[in-house]
């Protein structure tokens, strides 16, 4: 700290001047230096403010993202907020699977298309020719008990979005598969099924969605295991939907296998 040094070379040369230990001038100057050093220690530490690890503004940066909701600790809101920081682009379902995950989701992203595999695959494999819907391995053709045709190891299906959309309430005998609810005088019980992310959550599939070629275009959240649910606390459920639409490419369709608790 420099003090009263931070006015040597800007008083006159006359003896009347001279900063010696002691003096009234001096401790004049040593005054105002004071303010001086505070603001080059200020000037020094706005470098680390950039950085999550490092800021000492983190209500300044939570504000900057639109980041709230609680958190364990203060190194658990840095991590979030280095999630949000992170989020420079990109459009594929292991980028946004990662974006969610860094910000301490557990959730995965499941896109409509699964392959079905070894479908008839044990006649007259002459090498495998893939395509859009499928790999085709060769053709089949016989005579009396044989059969013919095309052969596949594996067929590209699509999902059809609909079934796993609907909001039953899961308080049934702890069923752990989607499954079509049950009616009992005036409740309803099964397994919940997922939740539709438009501006909001919504529990019945538009008619958009009757039209098949719309299916590609629905995206999953939930669990590793596909139709497995995800659990995300309530807490940060604003935070989770909200990351989720800034991220999430505009022509999907985003279904929620979560659990809100």
């Amino acid at each position: 700290m420099r003090g009263a040094g931070w006015f040597n070379g800007l008083l006159p040369s006359g003896s009347a001047f001279k900063l010696q230990a002691g003096s009234n001038i001096r401790k004049f100057f040593a005054g105002l230096g004071s303010a001086a050093d505070d603001i080059e220690e200020e000037a020094g530490n706005i470098y680390f403010d950039i950085f999550p690890d490092t800021t000492r503004c983190l209500d300044d940066w939570d504000e900057q993202f639109a980041i709230s909701g609680p958190t364990a600790t203060e190194q658990d809101r840095r991590d979030r907020l280095l999630s949000a920081w992170r989020e420079t682009g990109g459009q594929s379902p292991g980028y946004i699977q990662d974006t969610l995950q860094e910000a301490g989701f557990d959730v995965y992203v499941h896109e409509s298309a699964y392959f079905l595999t070894d479908l008839d695959a044990q006649f007259g494999q002459m090498g495998k020719a893939c395509t859009a819907t499928a790999c085709k391995l060769g053709s089949l053709s016989s005579f009396g008990f044989g059969s013919f045709g095309t052969v596949y190891d594996s067929v590209r299906i699509i999902r059809d979005p609909r079934p796993f959309i609907g909001g039953f309430v899961d308080n049934f005998g702890g069923l752990n598969d989607l499954s079509d609810s049950l009616q009992f005088g005036f409740s309803t019980f099964g397994r919940r099924t997922g939740l539709l992310l438009l501006n909001e959550l919504v529990e019945d599939a538009p008619a958009e969605l009757d039209d098949p070629d719309t299916w590609p275009y629905v995206w999953y959240i939930g669990a590793e295991t596909f139709g497995d649910f995800a659990e995300v606390s309530n807490e940060r459920k604003t935070e989770f939907i909200t990351k989720i639409q800034k991220v999430r490419p505009r022509h999907t369709w985003i279904v929620l296998l979560v659990n809100f608790g």
